[in-house]
């Protein structure tokens, strides 16, 4: 037990500065693919089960509450640190004082919010149809969709995945 805790109080113990933070969230939201270098650092299976870990608990007791308003992964820390990730778009650190009664910053979930009543970041916006927050992905998603036509090559591979065989073989 010893060992444990000693591990646990290491862990605990790890300085972060605002930079380090902002990259740690960036490196998560960006599926592990580290934004320094574009170094992939974790396979994809350990990337889902970490986000969707920060996702149901990464608040402490606020986590239920956080997923339902926010609906993305972050974590807090008595810190006061909070990292959130918006996948495949960013990750922030925000950093303030005072703690909650949950033991999060006050300031920095006031923060995600104000964000989230801002931008259409929730995992369930877009089933929403949310017209009055705004998207910064649509014009990114537009001008991705209108310079992409498969190649005859992707078509045939598509086509072969979704062949009737194909589906009944999953069966």
């Amino acid at each position: 037990m010893i060992a444990a805790l000693d591990l646990y109080f290491q862990l605990c113990s790890v300085e972060v500065s605002y930079e380090t933070g902002s990259v740690m969230a960036a490196t998560l939201a960006s599926g592990w693919i580290w934004p320094i270098t574009g170094e992939s650092m974790l396979s994809a299976e350990a990337v889902c089960n970490i986000l969707s870990l920060l996702h149901s608990c990464g608040i402490y007791d606020f986590s239920g509450q956080f997923s339902f308003c926010m609906g993305l992964p972050a974590k807090s820390a008595v810190s006061r640190a909070i990292l959130l990730m918006v996948c495949n778009v960013m990750g922030m650190m925000c950093l303030s004082p005072p703690l909650d009664k949950l033991g999060n910053s006050h300031r920095g979930i006031s923060f995600c919010q104000k964000l989230m009543s801002l931008f259409n970041f929730h995992n369930y916006d877009n089933l929403r149809h949310c017209a009055r927050k705004l998207d910064p992905r649509r014009k990114l998603l537009q001008e991705y969709q209108d310079s992409y036509t498969p190649s005859e090559n992707q078509a045939e591979v598509a086509a072969d995945a979704l062949s009737k065989e194909n589906l009944e073989s999953m069966l």
